[in-house]
């Protein structure tokens, strides 16, 4: 009989263990779901949504400046191929500097004013209802949802209220110039 006891008490350690052991790994499985929190945690060296904007706004004015006074070799600095310029995908930095050279020659500072600028992503655009099912931008380099594009409004003396619209890669823990659509 003492045997018997022995044994039951064994059985009886062997599947507490095992009962133990499958919570202990449902637990583990599941952790991020019991245990999760309100607010995402930023992982380090990843660019949070507001500061992609806010450099893509910088980027966006430094790239303007650049442009309207001709400055190419800035204007190369923050262009990244592939790159979105003219209605086409430039693929090379030496056919962006001539497209660039060439375009600096037909341009007046004097008359480009700009009005506003705003940014947000892709898919904050899509929400507030601007249409960009069909934009060659977007899918010609291939830019998804999360990227960022910069609104720009300029005037000359001709036109008011001009849009240009730059579009941004974001990155882990920065954003790339992709080009832009005016």
């Amino acid at each position: 009989m003492a045997a018997d006891k022995k044994t039951s008490r064994l059985q009886i350690t062997i599947a507490i263990i095992g009962v133990v052991g499958v919570i202990g790994a449902a637990l583990i499985t599941n952790w991020d779901k019991i245990f999760s929190q309100q607010d995402e945690v930023i992982p380090a060296n990843q660019i949070t949504v507001e500061e992609a904007c806010r450099e893509a706004e910088q980027i966006t004015a430094r790239y303007f400046d650049a442009f309207i006074s001709g400055d190419i070799d800035v204007l190369m600095e923050l262009s990244k191929i592939p790159f979105y310029y003219d209605n086409e995908v430039i693929l090379s930095m030496s056919d962006l500097r001539v497209r660039y050279q060439n375009t600096s020659q037909e341009i007046d500072e004097n008359q480009i004013t700009i009005d506003g600028i705003m940014s947000g992503t892709i898919a904050d655009y899509k929400q507030k209802g601007f249409d960009l099912g069909g934009d060659r931008l977007l899918s010609s380099i291939k830019l998804t949802d999360k990227d960022i594009i910069v609104a720009l409004t300029v005037s000359t003396e001709s036109l008011s209220g001009e849009g240009i619209g730059f579009y941004f890669r974001l990155l882990k823990d920065k954003v790339e110039l992709a080009g832009f659509w005016d």
